[in-house]
């Protein structure tokens, strides 16, 4: 399993780390070579591109394409101190995993339902009465804990880290010779594991994706990077009145 670890890092410091997806044979660039027990017929692969992003993205369900770019959204606030962004991608990223136990619920997924539950209880390291937790664990459904509410670079973690559940990091053949790869057998984990990779943003006004041309770029526009401005200035006004117990304040009482 690949798990995020939260760092800071240069930005202009870029990772060519390729991302790679099972494919047929007509679009083959290389063939897996890492994976055990080998295939009888070898497992044709490609490497994922933008616009494969772009086509994952039409295609994903709702609550997937919101959890997708919450993500995105989260890490660039994270990494540039802008609270306003990160309130407001901690919003959508809640609104999206309960989007997702709603998908479910209409799915007629509940605890009744599944036969193994205890099974699951112990798979997860849980105890008798966290059923309900082990169901959404197994049906997709990650909600966020205590300690990731309170802290955003846990909650980025934890989030980005289960989206790269099934991604795994190996040695490729690829031409003459070996090269890093991370290999996705799951489709619904290459979105991430290319975003974590490439320079893929989401604008803190409009909530789009967006590919930078500059490595300094976090904005889709310059009348949104100045909206956005505009926000947090007015975001941190507002939060100064608070503590001096203005209007949108309580005053303090002697």
């Amino acid at each position: 399993m690949l798990t995020l670890l939260y760092v800071q890092r240069s930005r202009n410091n870029t990772v060519t780390v390729p991302i790679l997806i099972p494919c047929d044979e007509h679009e083959r660039q290389g063939t897996a070579t890492f994976l055990v027990p080998e295939p009888r017929t070898p497992q044709p692969v490609r490497t994922f591109t933008s616009e494969d992003l772009r086509v994952a993205l039409r295609k994903m369900w709702k609550y997937e394409r919101e959890h997708f770019l919450s993500i995105l959204a989260l890490r660039r606030g994270a990494q540039e101190n802008d609270t306003l962004a990160v309130k407001h991608a901690s919003e959508r990223l809640t609104d999206a995993l309960k989007l997702k136990h709603h998908y479910d619920a209409r799915a007629g997924i509940t605890e009744s339902d599944i036969d193994f539950l205890p099974f699951l209880v112990r798979h997860y390291g849980l105890s008798p009465g966290q059923e309900k937790e082990a169901l959404d664990r197994f049906t997709g459904y990650y909600g966020i804990g205590g300690g990731a509410q309170a802290d955003t670079k846990r909650m980025l973690s934890q989030q980005m880290s289960q989206a790269l559940g099934s991604v795994r990091l190996v040695l490729w053949w690829s031409g003459t010779r070996f090269r890093p790869a991370l290999y996705c057998s799951d489709i619904k984990s290459a979105p991430y594991a290319f975003a974590l990779m490439q320079k893929v943003g989401v604008c803190p006004h409009c909530g789009q994706l967006f590919t930078p041309r500059r490595p300094d770029q976090n904005y889709c526009s310059i009348p949104h990077r100045e909206a956005h401005r505009v926000a947090r200035w007015r975001a941190v006004k507002r939060q100064k009145s608070r503590k001096r117990g203005g209007p949108n304040g309580s005053r303090k009482t002697r």
